[in-house]
C-alpha cells in the first residue's frame, strides 16, 4: 500500500501532526507568523542599507575603542618590549629571590617573587634556619613600600627637591669643614643588625677620624644585654629552644607578639604546643601587669605589677628553698640574695602549681623576663635559670648579635652638652629620629 503524498512529484514535509492534518489553528499561523502587536506593512525597501558584514565590523571597531579608552593610564610611561631578553626572565613566569627582611631588626629570611623584574609578593623562606619560611604581617606588607607613591624620589632641603649632585657637594663640602676646623662628625643611627651596614659606618669612621657613631632606639635589649654581660662575659645572649621547654614562665615579656626574635619563639612555641596524638605538650605561665598576646594565650596567668617582678622572682627563690633545701638552692650566692614572700601576690593555687611544675621539669623549664624590666630583674631571672638547670635550654649556635652598641643616657648627655658648646660640626640621622624618640628633658631638639 502506498502514499500517493509521499511521491516525488507531491512531497510535502510536516513540522507536527496537527499540520499535516490541516489543523485550523496551524493554517491560520501560517497565514501571520508575527501575532499580535506586530505591524503587516512590511517592506524591505524601508530597512537600513546597513549590511550584516558591515554592522559586525563598526561593533568589532567600537568595542576594540572602547577597550583601549579603559586601558588608557596616564603618566604610567609606555610597554615597550625587549630587544635583548634576559636569559632568566619569561614573560608570565614568576622568579623567585632569596633576601633578608628589613621591616624590623629580626633579619628574617624571605622570598621574593617577581614578575619581569618587579617584585610582587615576599613570602618566607624555609630554608633559612630562624624563621624556617614564617614572616609576620609587617614582612609582607612591606613590599608596599617599594610602591608608595609619598616617598621621597629626590633628595630634600628646607623641603624643597635638589638634584643629587648639589646633595653630595653641599654634605662633601660640610664634612670636610668640620673634619679642617676640628669639630665632632656625630652619625646616630636606630638598632644595627646588618654586617653590610656597620661596615659601611667603619669605613666613613676611617675617612673622617674625627667622627663617632651613636646608637638610639625607643625600644631595645639593653637591660637583658648588660645583664647578660655581668652573668656570663658577653653581651650576645643565646637564643631559647622554646620547644624542648615544659614549663614557661614569662615576666612581662610578650615573646609571642612582638618582643625579641618572636617569628623563631612562635615557630618553636608551636612545635611543643600540637595536642593532635600527643599529651606531653608544654605549659605557659604569665605573669605581667598588662594584657599581651602572650598573656591570652598563657595557661595560667598572674597580674603582677612591673615594679615587683624582682621582688616575685626572689619569691619563687625563697619558695623554692624551702621546698627542697638540700637541692641547688643550697649555694653561697643563692643564700645571699634576699628573702621574698610569695604570700603577697596573691594567685595562691596558679603559683603553688607554678613551683611543683618547676621542680618536676629541672632542666626542661624556662624563666623569660621581658626587655622592658630593670637589669636587676634579668640577673635575677639568669640566676634562677641555673639554679633550676635551665641553661641546657640555651642554644649558643644563634646567639642575638648588636653590632653597635646602645648609647647610654649619660653618654646622650654628654653629646647634647658638647653640641651646646658649639663643638659638634655635623650631625647625621641614619634610620633614626632622636628628635622624636629621645625624652624632651635631654635638650637634644635645641641642641
Amino acid at each position: 500500500m502506498s502514499d500517493s503524498s509521499n511521491t516525488p512529484e507531491n512531497k510535502e514535509k510536516w513540522k507536527s501532526l496537527q499540520d499535516y492534518k490541516n489543523d485550523p489553528e496551524i493554517v491560520k499561523l501560517k497565514q501571520n507568523e508575527f501575532l499580535d502587536n506586530v505591524t503587516e506593512e512590511f517592506t524591505p525597501s524601508s530597512l537600513s542599507g546597513i549590511s550584516r558584514r558591515k554592522f559586525l565590523a563598526l561593533l568589532a571597531a567600537s568595542s576594540a575603542l572602547t577597550a583601549t579608552a579603559c586601558t588608557d593610564y596616564h603618566d604610567k610611561g609606555e610597554i615597550i618590549p625587549y630587544n635583548k631578553r634576559p636569559e632568566e626572565v619569561l614573560p608570565g613566569v614568576a622568579n623567585y629571590y632569596a633576601s633578608t627582611c628589613s621591616g624590623c631588626g629580626l633579619a628574617c629570611g624571605i622570598l621574593i617573587k617577581t614578575r619581569e623584574g618587579r617584585p610582587v609578593k615576599v613570602d618566607g623562606n624555609p630554608d633559612h634556619p630562624v624563621n624556617k619560611g614564617k614572616i609576620c604581617a609587617k614582612g609582607q606588607a612591606d613590599i608596599l613600600s617599594l610602591y608608595d607613591p609619598e616617598r621621597l624620589r629626590q633628595p630634600m632641603k628646607f623641603r624643597k627637591e635638589i638634584s643629587w649632585k648639589r646633595a653630595d657637594e653641599e654634605i662633601t663640602g660640610l664634612l670636610k669643614e668640620a673634619q679642617d676646623d676640628g669639630k665632632e662628625i656625630v652619625v646616630i643611627t636606630g638598632a644595627v643588625n646588618s654586617p653590610t651596614t656597620k661596615k659601611v659606618l667603619d669605613d666613613f669612621a676611617a675617612k673622617f677620624p674625627n667622627s663617632k657613631v651613636y646608637s638610639h632606639s625607643l625600644i631595645n635589649d639593653d637591660a637583658r644585654r648588660e645583664a647578660w654581660l655581668q652573668c656570663y662575659g658577653s653581651r650576645d645572649y643565646p637564643s631559647i629552644n622554646f620547644e624542648s621547654a615544659n614549663v614557661i614562665l614569662a615576666l612581662d615579656s610578650d615573646f609571642l607578639g612582638n618582643e625579641g626574635s618572636y617569628i623563631e619563639n612562635m615557630r618553636k612555641y608551636a612545635a611543643k604546643r600540637e595536642v593532635v596524638g600527643k599529651t606531653d605538650f608544654n605549659r605557659l605561665y604569665v605573669a605581667e601587669g598588662r594584657m599581651s598576646a602572650t598573656g591570652m594565650m598563657a595557661d595560667y596567668r598572674m597580674r603582677i605589677s612591673p615594679d615587683r617582678q624582682l621582688e616575685f622572682i626572689y619569691g619563687l627563690i625563697s619558695e623554692l628553698r624551702k621546698i627542697n633545701p638540700s637541692g641547688p638552692t643550697d649555694q653561697p650566692v643563692v643564700s645571699g640574695i634576699p628573702g621574698g614572700s610569695i604570700t603577697e601576690f596573691g594567685e595562691k593555687e596558679k603559683i603553688s602549681h607554678l613551683l611543683k611544675d618547676l621542680i618536676d621539669n629541672r632542666g626542661t623549664s624556662i624563666i623569660y623576663a621581658g626587655d622592658t624590666l630593670s637589669k636587676e630583674v634579668h640577673i635575677a631571672v639568669n640566676l634562677l635559670n641555673e639554679i633550676l638547670g635551665n641553661t641546657k635550654l640555651y642554644d649558643y649556635s644563634s646567639v642575638s648579635k648588636s653590632l653597635v652598641r646602645q648609647s647610654s643616657a649619660s653618654e646622650i648627655s654628654k653629646l647634647v652638652e658638647s653640641m651646646n658648646k658649639g663643638n659638634v660640626g655635623v650631625v647625621i640621622h641614619f634610620d633614626s629620629n632622636p628628635v622624636y624618640t629621645l625624652p624632651s628633658d635631654h635638650g637634644y631638639q635645641a641642641a
